[in-house]
This record gives C-alpha cells, sequence and structure tokens, in this order.
C-alpha cells in the first residue's frame, strides 16, 4: 500500500511467528528478508510494485534443509526502512520520499539485524552460575540485565539463560547480550573471543554478530555450536557433541550466505564465505577445564628392626661372648687373618668381647718381615 506521510509498506503474513532477517543490496537498490524455518505457500512469486517506493517483489523458496523462504523487493532508489512484529504479521516500511518544503529530520535509529526489536527487559537475561570446577568471572547469583556485556579473564563464565541452557564465555572474550522485547529471542555480540552456546531453541531465533557476519540459530534444534573470531577477520564455526541442528551465516558487507550443517567444523577467512576451509584451529572453543588434583602427605614412620631378622653378616656380637670377635664380623669384605701371621696380642680391657675397636693403632709401626714373606708393590697415581 501507499501513504505519503507514512510511506510504502509491505505486510507479510506467516502461519506463526517467524523472526526475519533483513539486509540492502545495492546495484540495484533492494531489500532482501529472508524468513528461516518457513515454506513459501503462495502461488503468485512475482507482485508488482504498487508505489514509486518499489518496483517489483520476488517470493522464492531459497533454502530447502532447514527451509527459508526469500523475499526480494526491488527499490527504486535506496531507502531507509523499519520493521516490526505482531504475531503472525511482519510489517516492513518504507521511509517516505523527501519532502522538501519540510525541515530536516534526524534519520531514524537503525533496526537491529536478524532478530525481533530489542529493548530493555524487565526480566533478567542471563543468571551467572558457578557450574565449572575453575569458577566464573562473575559472581554467582547476580543478575545480568539487557544490553550489558561479560568478560571473562583468565576462567570460562558460564551464563545460565533464563528460558534454558547456558552460554559460555571463553577466557580473554566480551560478549554482549541483548532481549527481544517481545519474544525470547536473543542476539549475541563480539568482537574477537570465543563463545559457546550450549541451549535448546523450539521457535524462537538467536543471533550472534561479529565484526564480519550474521550467524542465524533458527529453531528447533540442539545448539550446541563453538564460534571464535580474531583479529584478522577468521571466524571458525565448529559444531560440539549433542548438536542437532544447522546455522545461516550471511556476509554483513555482502550477499553471499553458507549453511553450517550439524556436524561440521568451518573456517571462514578475512571475513568472507567463498574464503573457507576446514582446518579448523585447535583453540576454537572453549579449553576444558584442567583434572581436579588431590595431594596427600604423610610423614614417614621409623620402626626398629629385630636383631633375629637381620643377616649374619650385620649383627653385632653379644657382650656374653667369650671368644674374641672375629675380623668377618668387623668388615665381613676382609677374608680371616692366617693363624701363622695373626699377631699375639694381649686383651685388655679395651679389647674385650663385645667391643669393637681396632686391634693395632693406625700410627704402630709394621710387624718385622720375614724372608718367607711375599712383598708387592703398588704404585697409586
Amino acid at each position: 500500500m501507499k501513504d505519503k506521510v507514512a510511506g510504502s509498506a509491505i505486510e507479510i503474513v506467516t502461519s506463526r511467528p517467524v523472526p526475519p532477517a533483513l539486509q540492502t543490496l545495492p546495484n540495484p537498490p533492494r531489500l532482501v528478508i529472508d524468513l528461516p524455518n518457513a515454506n513459501v505457500a503462495v502461488k503468485q512469486k512475482e507482485i508488482a510494485g504498487k508505489g514509486d517506493q518499489f518496483t517489483s517483489l520476488h517470493v522464492d523458496q531459497f533454502q530447502v534443509a532447514p527451509p527459508v523462504t526469500r523475499v526480494i523487493v526491488d527499490l527504486a532508489e535506496a531507502k531507509a526502512y523499519t520493521w516490526d512484529g505482531a504475531g503472525n504479521r511482519l510489517t516492513i516500511r518504507l521511509k517516505p520520499p523527501d519532502d522538501p518544503k519540510a525541515k530536516a529530520v534526524a534519520p531514524p535509529p537503525a533496526q537491529p539485524a536478524t532478530v525481533s526489536t530489542f529493548g530493555s527487559a524487565a526480566q533478567p537475561v542471563v543468571v551467572p552460575v558457578a557450574s565449572r570446577p575453575t569458577g566464573s568471572a562473575v559472581i554467582a547469583g547476580s543478575r545480568i540485565g539487557n544490553g550489558s556485556s561479560i568478560t571473562a579473564s583468565a576462567e570460562t563464565a558460564v551464563l545460565h539463560i533464563a528460558r534454558g541452557g547456558e552460554l559460555h564465555v571463553c577466557p580473554g572474550s566480551t560478549v554482549s547480550v541483548t532481549a527481544s522485547k517481545n519474544t525470547q529471542d536473543l542476539m549475541f555480540g563480539m568482537s574477537t573471543g570465543t563463545l559457546e552456546t550450549h541451549y535448546h531453541l523450539d521457535a524462537a531465533s538467536d543471533a550472534v554478530l561479529t565484526p564480519d557476519f550474521r550467524i542465524l540459530l533458527a529453531g528447533p534444534g540442539d545448539f550446541n555450536y563453538a564460534i571464535s573470531a580474531n583479529s584478522h577477520g577468521d571466524t571458525c564455526v565448529r559444531a560440539l557433541l549433542g548438536n542437532t541442528a544447522s546455522l545461516l551465516i550471511s556476509e554483513l558487507m555482502g550477499d553471499r550466505t553458507y549453511q553450517v550443517k550439524p556436524t561440521e567444523q568451518v573456517v571462514f577467512h578475512e571475513g568472507r564465505i567463498d574464503r573457507l576451509s576446514n582446518d579448523v584451529p585447535f583453540d576454537c572453543g572453549c579449553a576444558a577445564p584442567p583434572p581436579p588434583v588431590m595431594l596427600a602427605s604423610a610423614e614417614p614412620v621409623l620402626q626398629a628392626a629385630p636383631e633375629k631378622s637381620l643377616p649374619s653378616n650385620v649383627q653385632l656380637p653379644s657382650s656374653a661372648a667369650t671368644i674374641p670377635t672375629p675380623r668377618a664380623v668387623l668388615d665381613p669384605m676382609l677374608p680371616p687373618l692366617p693363624s701363622a701371621s695373626r699377631p699375639a696380642v694381649a686383651m685388655s680391657a679395651s679389647t674385650q668381647p663385645g667391643n669393637i675397636t681396632a686391634v693395632r693403632s693406625e700410627t704402630a709401626p709394621p710387624p718385622r718381615t720375614k724372608p718367607t714373606d711375599i712383598h708387592v708393590q703398588i704404585e697409586a697415581p
């Protein structure tokens, strides 16, 4: 329809509420409206424009699995737009033609893409929890309001989403959280860093915005993904264990899109979808917490061993023995002396049995040699 005051408007009626993904393309100017999880149910797919702001409208099944319906509006010239959703009705309004007599007014604020209108929410969006042994970078039990940012320092911050599920903000990352006014849709913004999604969606659709891409998470399905972006424009998307849903990735500065399958992992280089590879880096995702380590210490206990259990060569002679101490007892490695060469030494009180003392002083002169003795000369270095 056409309204000189409010401008031209396009109304789309669906069988259930569907959050759209809108983008404008130049040369020629076009407005592209993607409806996730929607199938074309109209027979007339080409509609001529009735106003002077758009010339025609095209409806087509852009993608089959998961289904995505695309509506392309051919504009007469590039125009700003606003949109709002009310139940099953989606209305897109184009800015009216400039009136030369009207005073210049500020342009309307830009509308966020891929999710419903966002603003302040009465209920908390996410609640920090300490479900990991390593803790959390935010205070557990506090409430994070709409539009807040969460920064994880050295440990992973685990956020419990009010509708169910968790969002993990990996160490060194900052993620902003914005909630829809009318629905449970969420938008996560991240410049550089890594996050993980661990939740289930029914009819809701979330979005992750990076400097180069808009990543659409359209339910139903279990979304267990790791998403990372660095300062070089490289963005990696990796499906984690338990994931059952696909992602739809669109370029913010282009018209290319890519569907990430439930078991796929891919890296987009330099902010472009046509430069992709499957060589996903090891740090695409939060690092696993270290396993808990239990340390135990005990003082050593020294016990005296009974003398009966000792070997014979280490047993001390008894004080009641009446025989002299053999040389082998003093040193088990020394053989006994021949009886012919054993000197006769008078036993004094210091050499009585039971006392382990030297028989001859080390400074005493050696005994006199005999002609029958064998002499050996040893040179020590």
